[in-house]
């Protein structure tokens, strides 16, 4: 997770960039293979997390320079406002809880006509993180996130997972967490399981008043 994932508090006439949706199979990544790697849920904690060694210009004592992966549950859910606060009506704020390297609730996204909207991504350079559903009940659902290649920021594309399948983000990879889905609309209620490397590297990019845009 980033430090401080933030939704516009009113949805804006953004400008920033359309994410295409992508949608993948365990058996084929969409050609986003650099990206990730798809993987049965069913099978995620058998699923290697690759840690990436820190990097140091001299050479490091033996055993020493990467850090063990660290597990915890990713609780997502999906808010669908009355109107509490100015442009909230109608509008759903999804939020996620990473009990992993943080704790807190971290706005995710938000959704309104169609449109999912996405504020900040970020990219892990101590190694991969992985995302598969952690109960029975939630493996008919989909679930989609943001990924973009590595580079100084991202242009992002928004990768739908098959229904029972869970993904790794490659190291250095621009990602935002999941969004569970249910006939292509944002879902609460869903509780993942996420692993990475237990020494939290983190780098963020902020959209500003012009996040990212997904049409669903």
């Amino acid at each position: 997770m980033g430090s401080g994932y933030r939704a516009p508090s009113v949805l804006p006439d953004s400008t920033g960039p359309v994410a295409p949706v992508v949608c993948v199979d365990v058996d084929d990544d969409g050609g986003l293979g650099e990206l990730l790697r798809v993987f049965p849920a069913t099978g995620g904690d058998h699923e290697p997390c690759h840690i990436t060694p820190w990097p140091s210009v001299v050479p490091l004592s033996a055993g020493t320079g990467i850090a063990p992966e660290t597990k915890g549950s990713f609780d997502i859910t999906a808010v669908v406002h009355l109107g509490d606060a100015p442009g909230d009506a109608g509008v759903t704020r999804v939020h996620g809880h990473n009990t992993a390297v943080a704790s807190g609730t971290y706005d995710v996204a938000v959704f309104s006509v169609d449109t999912l909207y996405v504020r900040e991504m970020n990219y892990h350079p101590c190694g991969e993180q992985l995302f598969y559903v952690g109960t029975p009940p939630g493996l008919e659902m989909h679930f989609g996130l943001l990924l973009a290649p590595p580079g100084p920021s991202p242009n992002p594309v928004f990768v739908v997972a098959p229904a029972g399948c869970g993904v790794a983000v490659r190291a250095n990879v621009w990602h935002q967490p999941p969004v569970p889905l249910h006939r292509m609309k944002p879902w609460g209620g869903l509780r993942m399981t996420t692993r990475q490397s237990s020494v939290h590297a983190c780098v963020d990019h902020d959209f500003g008043a012009n996040p990212a845009r997904v049409f669903l």
